[in-house]
């Protein structure tokens, strides 16, 4: 899917008749629903399989919440809606939790409201039940809500949307699949998903969970409003070339990278796994790895930790950034355990590809 939906895209921006354009958007755009579709059916099954766990670390509860809403707003000006951020209670401390699966969470939450409302508003409410700022509770009560001005659900619909596959209208699309991950993401932080609705009045869901407070103060408060970015992103100097080591067993992959990164006019040479990286880096020398993670014969995980171990006796350190499947998106905490420094997902967003490669460039100047 990575291949896919990198070269289609990379095709869309080259000079197409209109009837070209117009086959390959339907391409590119039923791409994008399967891997919707294989991205939930990869996390219930490792739900189900009982081997997805949650990797709490402290965040700044406000800030990531806002973080979120900032995201959303864009599929609700897509639409026309408002969709308003709301937190009650204030907490001079951070959190820790998993903030990876509450996001997914909530992303969709939220996106089921844009998606089911046509006009209106969706409203994102985070609150602290207990909210003591100088000397807060552990763990916090923190309740989350999302509210739309939508058609509302059924009574006889509202149990049944929570199962796998169901969905209260099927004219909006979608998987079915996305409420009954969210439960079970829910359950796992030791709350309920529950849903107050009624025909034509909207619908709300919600839920809380304990969160244990970290021992800090949360950073200093940004001051962005839902709709800004609230960061800039960091880009790689004008005219600075790289020299980059890739690194995946798919052939199809190591074209898609690096095209994009030729496109810079950078230096690229590639491996097939992570013995033939560590062959190289043996003999030659680079400024970045892009590394996969699971490969045969040797998966990125052991190819980076041989690295930092060959660094004890060499010194210097080669930023590694983890190229990982969805399916591997919950486990950061175990790549940058295994020394890997950054990571992006696959199918590979420009954006988010090259900024993770201008942060460790620049880390390291």
């Amino acid at each position: 899917m990575n291949a896919i939906i990198g070269m289609t895209d990379i095709v869309l921006q080259t000079g197409l008749s209109e009837e070209q354009r117009r086959f390959l958007d339907i391409v590119r755009n039923s791409a994008g629903r399967l891997l919707d579709l294989i991205n939930d059916i990869l996390d219930l099954s490792k739900i189900e399989a009982g081997k997805l766990s949650l990797s709490p670390l402290p965040f700044c509860l406000e800030e990531s919440m806002r973080g979120i809403c900032d995201e959303m707003q864009v599929l609700a000006k897509q639409k026309g809606l408002y969709l308003h951020f709301n937190m009650k209670g204030q907490l001079a401390y951070d959190l820790i939790g998993d903030l990876g699966h509450l996001r997914q969470v909530l992303v969709n939450l939220l996106g089921n409201a844009v998606k089911f409302t046509d006009e209106g508003c969706v409203v994102f409410t985070v609150e602290l039940l207990e909210p003591l700022p100088d000397n807060p509770p552990d763990p916090a009560q923190v309740r989350f809500v999302v509210s739309d001005s939508g058609p509302g659900i059924p009574e006889d619909k509202q149990k049944a949307i929570f199962e796998a596959f169901e969905q209260s209208r099927k004219d909006k699309g979608g998987t079915g699949l996305g409420l009954s991950i969210s439960t079970q993401l829910v359950h796992l932080m030791g709350g309920i998903i529950e849903v107050d609705s009624k025909p034509g009045k909207g619908s709300c869901f919600f839920f809380t969970v304990s969160l244990p407070t970290a021992k800090r103060q949360c950073a200093a408060a940004q001051s962005y409003s839902c709709g800004s970015t609230g960061t800039a992103t960091r880009r790689v100097a004008p005219g600075q070339r790289l020299s980059v080591l890739l690194v995946d067993d798919i052939e199809a992959n190591r074209m898609l990278a690096k095209y994009l990164l030729e496109q810079k006019g950078w230096l690229v040479n590639e491996a097939a796994n992570g013995q033939k990286a560590l062959d190289f880096l043996a003999d030659n020398s680079c400024d970045i790895v892009l590394m996969d993670v699971e490969m045969p014969e040797m998966d990125g995980l052991e190819a980076t930790r041989i690295i930092r171990e060959r660094e004890k006796d060499s010194g210097g350190h080669l930023p590694v950034i983890a190229m990982t499947a969805h399916a591997l998106r919950g486990d950061r905490e175990r790549l940058l355990a295994s020394g890997m420094d950054d990571y992006v997902s696959k199918p590979l967003v420009l954006e988010e590809f090259f900024a993770a490669i201008a942060r460790q460039v620049q880390a390291g100047s």
